[in-house]
């Protein structure tokens, strides 16, 4: 087999193993034991891809650069599906590897792994669109906090 169609399979499969990713962190089975009325509810809310995902696509056996196309494609579809709030992530002048770098610098902190790959972006919009670090400080420590009233993380 030759290297081109060699490194052809090796993109396929390790894209196919970063779909999984997401689809696992998306479709959870349920634990079988038994919890309360209150946290039953908490504990059926999906748990979003954040920082611990996010850092897992490095954890992966693979080279780099199908790491970084699992991750531009996670990006793509937190994108794509913020268009539906009428409010869309992604200004004019980003591109997907600048958010990758972005987030990937963002998630070293660990205060900053439950947040999710949702606001993280908008964090990423704010900075890449001039914002001043008190403004985004701001927004980060109020939607970690509401995150937390919520019960969504911990």
């Amino acid at each position: 087999m030759d290297t081109k169609r060699k490194g052809l399979l090796a993109v396929i499969a390790v894209s196919i193993a970063g779909a999984l990713l997401v689809i696992v962190s998306v479709v959870r089975l349920p634990e079988q034991k038994t919890v309360p009325a209150a946290e039953s509810a908490a504990a059926a809310e999906p748990k979003f891809n954040d920082g611990a995902d996010w850092s897992a696509i490095d954890m992966l056996k693979a080279p780099d650069g199908p790491k970084q196309l699992i991750k531009g494609d996670i990006l793509k579809l937190t994108i794509e599906s913020s268009a539906l709030s009428g409010n869309p992530l992604q200004n004019e002048h980003a591109v997907i590897p600048d958010y990758i770098n972005y987030l990937d610098n963002f998630y070293r902190d660990p205060d900053n792994k439950p947040m999710p790959v949702f606001f993280a972006l908008k964090i990423a919009d704010m900075a890449g669109t001039g914002s001043d670090n008190a403004s985004i400080a701001a927004y980060r420590l109020t939607v970690m906090q509401k995150l937390k009233n919520t019960g969504l993380i911990k």
